[in-house]
């Protein structure tokens, strides 16, 4: 039966071993971060931003075997976060297409909204529902917590998980076209 359960910081560098092999071959990450050292990089990234964000910042949730990891980050949460880790993290995306570009997306419709920061499901156990679990899970423990349905954006540069956040209630509310770079839709739900 899948467990999930909260991450603790002793998971942080298996959650991003995880989503460094989730994020390998994503559109996003392929143009943001650097081919050298790609994969190697995404697990930096994606740990500083588990360890300097969503922890202390906003919920992570794991699989008991840590095969799957979910963040979310509260509103407001990137003001708390010093220059230095984001200069660490963007030196660590090294040279990539993305360099020349302006990354803006825009912002959630909703004030106060929470950020679906980051998803992934190891390679080897896609397709068995983990991520919609993921999900549902995560956004459960937000709406008790909250007492309320609360508001979640996020981003996506995948075609295909348009339709799983689809079906977890999000709503596509921009379409963006990077120049030389994905499609990136913005998702809310209300």
């Amino acid at each position: 039966m899948l467990q999930l359960r909260p991450a603790t910081p002793s998971d942080l560098t298996s959650a991003a071993d995880t989503l460094s092999l989730a994020f390998a071959n994503y559109s996003w990450t392929d143009w943001t971060v650097a081919a050298d050292r790609h994969v190697e990089r995404i697990r930096e990234i994606q740990r500083l931003c588990l360890e300097h964000i969503a922890l202390p910042h906003g919920l992570v949730y794991v699989s008991d075997d840590i095969t799957g990891v979910i963040a979310l980050t509260g509103p407001g949460a990137q003001q708390h976060i010093s220059s230095g880790i984001w200069s660490q993290i963007r030196s660590t995306t090294g040279d990539a297409p993305a360099d020349d570009t302006d990354l803006s997306l825009p912002q959630s419709p909703v004030t106060e909204s929470w950020e679906l920061a980051t998803i992934g499901v190891h390679p080897k156990h896609r397709g068995n529902g983990l991520g919609s679990a993921l999900i549902a899970h995560a956004l459960n423990v937000l709406d008790t917590a909250t007492g309320e349905r609360t508001p979640v954006h996020l981003e996506t540069s995948d075609p295909r998980n348009v339709d799983l956040y689809a079906r977890s209630g999000f709503v596509t509310h921009a379409e963006t076209r990077l120049r030389n770079g994905p499609t990136v839709w913005s998702m809310q739900r209300e």
